[in-house]
Protein backbone atom coordinates (compact mmCIF):
# COMPACT_ATOMS: atom_id res chain seq x y z
CA UNK A 1 0.00 0.00 0.00
CA UNK A 2 1.44 3.53 -0.80
CA UNK A 3 0.43 7.38 -0.42
CA UNK A 4 -1.21 8.52 -3.55
CA UNK A 5 -1.75 11.63 -4.98
CA UNK A 6 0.29 13.98 -2.54
CA UNK A 7 1.17 17.45 -4.54
CA UNK A 8 3.68 19.82 -3.32
CA UNK A 9 3.38 23.13 -5.33
CA UNK A 10 6.29 25.21 -4.51
CA UNK A 11 7.39 28.60 -6.33
CA UNK A 12 10.80 28.15 -8.25
CA UNK A 13 12.84 30.30 -6.11
CA UNK A 14 11.67 28.77 -2.81
CA UNK A 15 13.67 25.94 -3.81
CA UNK A 16 15.04 25.15 0.12
CA UNK A 17 10.99 24.95 1.59
CA UNK A 18 10.33 22.21 -1.08
CA UNK A 19 13.02 19.94 -0.06
CA UNK A 20 12.16 20.21 3.38
CA UNK A 21 8.73 19.73 2.77
CA UNK A 22 9.58 16.62 0.51
CA UNK A 23 11.64 15.87 3.86
CA UNK A 24 8.68 16.07 6.03
CA UNK A 25 6.29 14.09 3.66
CA UNK A 26 9.03 11.42 3.26
CA UNK A 27 9.14 11.15 7.45
CA UNK A 28 5.56 11.21 7.91
CA UNK A 29 4.83 9.01 4.97
CA UNK A 30 7.55 6.10 6.99
CA UNK A 31 6.09 6.73 10.27
CA UNK A 32 2.39 6.61 9.47
CA UNK A 33 3.28 2.78 7.16
CA UNK A 34 2.61 4.49 4.18
CA UNK A 35 5.83 4.86 1.95
CA UNK A 36 6.07 7.22 -0.97
CA UNK A 37 6.12 5.16 -4.52
CA UNK A 38 9.21 6.46 -5.77
CA UNK A 39 8.49 4.84 -9.54
CA UNK A 40 5.50 7.17 -9.35
CA UNK A 41 6.95 10.46 -8.13
CA UNK A 42 7.61 13.23 -10.66
CA UNK A 43 9.02 16.49 -10.78
CA UNK A 44 7.20 18.69 -13.69
CA UNK A 45 8.45 22.17 -13.93
CA UNK A 46 5.72 24.65 -15.12
CA UNK A 47 6.30 28.29 -16.77
CA UNK A 48 9.19 29.53 -18.68
CA UNK A 49 12.55 28.38 -16.81
CA UNK A 50 12.74 24.98 -16.86
CA UNK A 51 16.43 24.43 -16.23
CA UNK A 52 16.59 20.82 -14.40
CA UNK A 53 16.23 20.36 -10.74
CA UNK A 54 17.32 16.75 -8.94
CA UNK A 55 15.09 16.45 -6.33
CA UNK A 56 15.12 13.25 -3.98
CA UNK A 57 12.18 12.04 -2.06
CA UNK A 58 14.18 10.33 0.84
CA UNK A 59 16.30 13.40 2.88
CA UNK A 60 19.08 10.99 3.38
CA UNK A 61 19.78 10.29 -0.28
CA UNK A 62 18.86 6.62 0.19
CA UNK A 63 16.18 7.01 -2.26
CA UNK A 64 16.39 7.60 -6.03
CA UNK A 65 16.02 10.93 -7.84
CA UNK A 66 13.01 12.34 -9.22
CA UNK A 67 11.75 12.30 -12.30
CA UNK A 68 11.57 15.00 -14.39
CA UNK A 69 8.75 15.21 -16.81
CA UNK A 70 7.28 17.58 -19.26
CA UNK A 71 3.62 16.34 -18.76
CA UNK A 72 2.21 14.04 -16.21
CA UNK A 73 -1.56 12.85 -15.49
CA UNK A 74 -3.83 13.30 -13.07
CA UNK A 75 -7.21 12.33 -11.96
CA UNK A 76 -7.53 11.45 -15.46
CA UNK A 77 -6.50 15.02 -17.13
CA UNK A 78 -3.09 15.71 -18.67
CA UNK A 79 -0.92 18.54 -17.60
CA UNK A 80 1.84 20.06 -19.38
CA UNK A 81 4.03 22.73 -18.41
CA UNK A 82 2.12 25.28 -20.36
CA UNK A 83 -1.39 24.14 -19.01
CA UNK A 84 -2.90 24.53 -21.99
CA UNK A 85 -5.12 22.14 -23.15
CA UNK A 86 -3.79 20.49 -26.50
CA UNK A 87 -2.60 17.75 -25.11
CA UNK A 88 -5.77 16.15 -23.07
CA UNK A 89 -7.67 17.52 -26.07
CA UNK A 90 -5.00 14.70 -28.17
CA UNK A 91 -5.58 12.22 -25.37
CA UNK A 92 -9.47 11.92 -25.31
CA UNK A 93 -9.96 12.30 -29.11
CA UNK A 94 -7.59 9.34 -29.54
CA UNK A 95 -9.49 7.31 -27.12
CA UNK A 96 -13.03 8.97 -28.51
CA UNK A 97 -11.75 7.20 -31.81
CA UNK A 98 -11.01 4.14 -30.89
CA UNK A 99 -14.13 3.18 -28.73
CA UNK A 100 -16.30 4.44 -31.89
CA UNK A 101 -14.56 2.40 -34.28
CA UNK A 102 -14.65 0.07 -31.76
CA UNK A 103 -18.27 0.19 -32.00
CA UNK A 104 -18.69 0.00 -36.32
CA UNK A 105 -16.39 -2.93 -36.06
CA UNK A 106 -18.56 -4.61 -33.54
CA UNK A 107 -21.92 -4.64 -34.99
CA UNK A 108 -23.07 -6.03 -38.87
CA UNK A 109 -25.57 -3.48 -38.63
CA UNK A 110 -26.56 -1.15 -36.45
CA UNK A 111 -29.48 1.55 -36.63
CA UNK A 112 -29.52 5.33 -35.99
CA UNK A 113 -31.06 4.64 -32.72
CA UNK A 114 -29.07 2.27 -30.96
CA UNK A 115 -25.18 3.82 -32.64
CA UNK A 116 -26.91 6.71 -30.77
CA UNK A 117 -27.30 5.43 -27.43
CA UNK A 118 -23.92 3.65 -27.94
CA UNK A 119 -22.42 7.07 -28.87
CA UNK A 120 -23.99 8.89 -25.87
CA UNK A 121 -23.37 6.22 -23.83
CA UNK A 122 -19.80 5.12 -24.93
CA UNK A 123 -18.01 8.11 -26.58
CA UNK A 124 -18.83 11.45 -25.38
CA UNK A 125 -18.15 11.02 -21.92
CA UNK A 126 -14.22 10.78 -22.77
CA UNK A 127 -14.86 14.09 -24.73
CA UNK A 128 -16.82 15.61 -21.77
CA UNK A 129 -15.43 14.52 -19.53
CA UNK A 130 -13.30 17.57 -17.15
CA UNK A 131 -14.70 20.40 -19.69
CA UNK A 132 -14.62 22.69 -17.68
CA UNK A 133 -11.20 22.62 -16.48
CA UNK A 134 -9.67 22.18 -20.12
CA UNK A 135 -11.78 23.61 -22.02
CA UNK A 136 -10.24 23.48 -25.79
CA UNK A 137 -10.05 27.29 -26.91
CA UNK A 138 -7.25 26.99 -29.47
CA UNK A 139 -8.96 26.36 -33.41
CA UNK A 140 -7.21 22.99 -33.96
CA UNK A 141 -8.43 21.23 -30.49
CA UNK A 142 -12.06 22.50 -31.85
CA UNK A 143 -11.42 21.17 -34.68
CA UNK A 144 -9.82 17.85 -33.54
CA UNK A 145 -13.39 17.46 -31.52
CA UNK A 146 -15.48 18.40 -33.97
CA UNK A 147 -14.03 16.40 -36.73
CA UNK A 148 -14.12 13.32 -34.82
CA UNK A 149 -18.14 14.30 -33.95
CA UNK A 150 -18.71 14.55 -37.57
CA UNK A 151 -16.98 11.30 -38.24
CA UNK A 152 -19.54 9.76 -35.87
CA UNK A 153 -22.71 11.40 -37.75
Amino acid sequence: MFADDVKLIFPRSDLESLKNSLSISWNWSLNNQLPLNTSKSIHMAIGRQTTPIELKLDPNGMSASMVTSQSCKDLGVYINESFKPSINCQYAVKKARGILFLIRRSFKELPPQTFRLLYCALVRPHLEYCIQACSPYLARNVDHVEKLQRLAT
